[in-house]
């Protein structure tokens, strides 16, 4: 492995977790008042973008274990931010008005954490590296896709 490619790698490791200290940082501040966590918000936006959504989707969605998401899912519900028109046939998550709010302050958080983490970037170093991740995506889609073959 070369060293570009290496770094490439240790920037893939080190990336995740400090976008996850800073998010956690920025709801911290704002949530400080609330009983809702930053994990909360995460499966707010979520919803908030894919409403009706079964808990296995969103457990695919979140990237955690379905048991997580129904524990996460029960807390929101109990807070009033979720409620569950599931029946027989379909398993379906909806925001509440309380949820579609705190969805509108999730966004909100979104974009706070977006403008810190690339406030040093040029608006055209900002569109290169959009392009550049977006290639990426499409590549490991493409292998994952090959993989389930």
């Amino acid at each position: 492995m070369d060293e570009r490619h290496r770094e490439l790698l240790r920037q893939f490791q080190v990336i995740p977790a400090k976008a996850d200290k800073i998010m956690r940082s920025i709801t911290s501040e704002y949530l400080n008042d609330t009983t809702l966590k930053g994990y909360h918000m995460h499966y707010i936006f979520c919803l908030g973008r894919s409403e009706g959504i079964s808990q296995m989707e969103l457990s695919r969605i979140v990237r955690e274990d379905k048991s997580r998401v129904s524990v996460v899912v029960k807390e929101l519900r109990e807070m009033g931010m979720v409620e569950d028109r599931s029946s027989k046939k379909t398993a379906e998550l909806y925001l509440t008005e309380k949820g579609r709010e705190t969805y509108a302050m999730s966004r909100m958080f979104f974009e706070i954490f977006v403008g810190k983490i690339t406030s040093n970037l040029t608006p055209e170093e900002l569109e290169t590296l959009i392009n550049l991740l977006k290639k990426i995506s499409e590549n490991c889609d493409s292998l994952l896709d090959d993989d389930s073959s």
